[in-house]
């Protein structure tokens, strides 16, 4: 078992090589800073997530850990050097967009994952945006999960945006957000190209009729999108697929 001082090194070792740490905007050495900080001496990094530092293949479930950005962070660094991992699970926890735009840095090169699931924690479009951008060259992620979060018009535009050339996410759920009808028209003119998303969620949005009837207008060309839950879309939903 790998001590918290032990994955650091890792860490500074890495910084000859590796520029992740640079690309969330820190050192190496204020990486392994956090690694120390978040965990006590006695623990190793793996109980914190499964040990994302293995070779092992295996899902990362870290569910209502109160994990944060700083959490995120360490985790996203692991996952950027991790080959194995298919399955991140960090549902219920207290990540924000610093954190989730880490995890979308490290989804940038990742090739093995296949499912994310962030939802019920503090995310904003900051955040989803960065996701977003990962989704335009990640190959892998069949599933991403971020409902009840803080996600607005502008973070499910970029998502939208990314679906309109992912040809891989199979499932999205965005539910419970603060999504209205000018992130739902977004998702609706992206619907009428993307051939691979089968599942959305947006039900408990701010979506109105104007919204709902973009997503109505997409499904009579889309075929693919065969689960949809939108039950409190507006009556421009209901006038379009009813």
């Amino acid at each position: 078992m790998a001590t918290v001082n032990e994955l650091a090194a890792r860490i500074l070792e890495a910084n000859g090589d590796d520029e992740f740490p640079a690309r969330i905007g820190m050192s190496a050495s204020s990486l392994a800073g956090l690694a120390r900080a978040r965990m006590n001496e006695s623990e190793a990094l793996h109980i914190m997530c499964q040990d994302l530092s293995s070779t092992d293949e295996g899902p990362c479930y870290r569910d209502k850990a109160e994990f944060t950005d700083d959490d995120a962070r360490i985790i996203a660094f692991f996952l950027a050097n991790n080959t194995a991992v298919h399955s991140l699970t960090l549902n219920k926890n207290q990540i924000g967009d610093a954190g989730a735009s880490a995890i979308g840095e490290a989804l940038k090169t990742h090739a093995t994952l296949r499912r994310l699931y962030l939802s019920s924690n503090q995310i904003g479009d900051v955040g989803a945006a960065s996701i977003a951008e990962a989704l335009k060259t990640n190959a892998m992620l069949s599933q991403v999960w971020l409902s009840s979060n803080q996600i607005g018009d502008v973070g499910a535009s970029a998502i939208a945006e990314a679906l309109k050339t992912n040809a891989m996410l199979s499932q999205l759920k965005l539910s419970s957000n603060q999504i209205g009808d000018a992130g739902a028209s977004a998702i609706g003119e992206a619907l009428k190209t993307n051939a691979t998303l089968t599942g959305l969620e947006l039900q408990d949005n701010q979506i109105g009729d104007e919204g709902a009837s973009a997503i109505g207008e997409a499904l009579t060309t889309n075929a693919a999108l065969g689960h949809l839950e939108c039950v409190e879309c507006g009556r421009g939903w209901q006038q379009r697929a009813g």
